[in-house]
């Protein structure tokens, strides 16, 4: 994926934060308690924090969090679901991974929820590397529809019928450069919603809100049809869809 399509697929989130915090699945506990388990004590940078959908696990398990993202739309809604700025705790922010605008050596840990794909691998490595701690922790962390699901991965394909670019697995592998070694988990779980719910979460991908209004069309159809043949007919049924989250975590030397 080039420069530029990285960024307008980043830039797309700057408008959508309603539905990407109606529609868009928290992360497990465990997993993120995982992504942390070798950082020292100390605070978080969520990087691409968005609604802060990562952002309220880390808080909740006990960490004081910086988080950041280039929405101010994305940041208003974490803004209002944590209750202003009168956390001390919570520390948010309008800023990109490639320049976080955090002092060096500031921040035990630095997690990337849904969002490392959309950085410049190189220069957030880099930035990474400066504001955390010796020892410190980069976690890379994905929500994922589970493929091995038939049904699950017929609603997938029909949502990337349009989307084309960079897997994130691919930029996972630049981190090892400059990080080292890898350790990787994968931690299984299910999600309920509606069949509406499922089938209008594609609206919130950055391909969706980056498109023109002919292929959005387009994009709804092919996943309302394929929810409506592997699910039931769109409406308020709840149904089970099975979900991944996979981990990446590398240690500042």
């Amino acid at each position: 994926m080039s420069a530029d399509a990285r960024r307008r697929g980043a830039d797309a989130f700057t408008r959508g934060g309603g539905a990407y915090e109606r529609l868009r699945p928290t992360y497990p506990r465990a997993a993120v308690a995982w992504a942390l388990a070798t950082a020292p004590p100390g605070r978080v940078a969520d990087v691409g924090a968005g609604t802060g959908k990562l952002t309220h696990v880390l808080l909740d398990l006990g960490r004081d969090v910086v988080a950041l993202d280039p929405s101010r739309d994305m940041l208003a809604r974490l803004r209002a679901s944590s209750r202003g700025a009168s956390r001390t705790d919570l520390d948010i922010r309008v800023g990109r991974g490639e320049q976080t605008g955090l002092d060096d050596a500031s921040v035990s840990a630095v997690v990337y929820g849904q969002a490392w794909h959309w950085v410049d691998a190189d220069a957030a490595c880099e930035e990474s590397a400066r504001i955390l701690v010796p020892g410190g922790t980069l976690a890379l962390v994905w929500n994922l529809m589970d493929v091995d699901d038939p049904a699950t991965a017929a609603c997938h394909r029909a949502m990337h019928v349009l989307s084309e670019g960079r897997e994130h697995t691919d930029s996972v592998a630049d981190v090892t450069a400059a990080f080292g070694r890898r350790e990787s988990r994968t931690f299984r779980w299910s999600r309920h919603l509606t069949t509406r719910e499922l089938a209008d979460t594609v609206t919130t991908r950055s391909y969706y809100l980056a498109a023109d209004e002919p292929d959005r069309a387009r994009l709804r159809a092919a996943v309302a049809a394929a929810v409506t043949q592997h699910f039931g007919p769109l409406g308020e049924a709840v149904i089970e869809v099975p979900h991944l989250t996979e981990v990446h975590r590398f240690t500042r030397a």
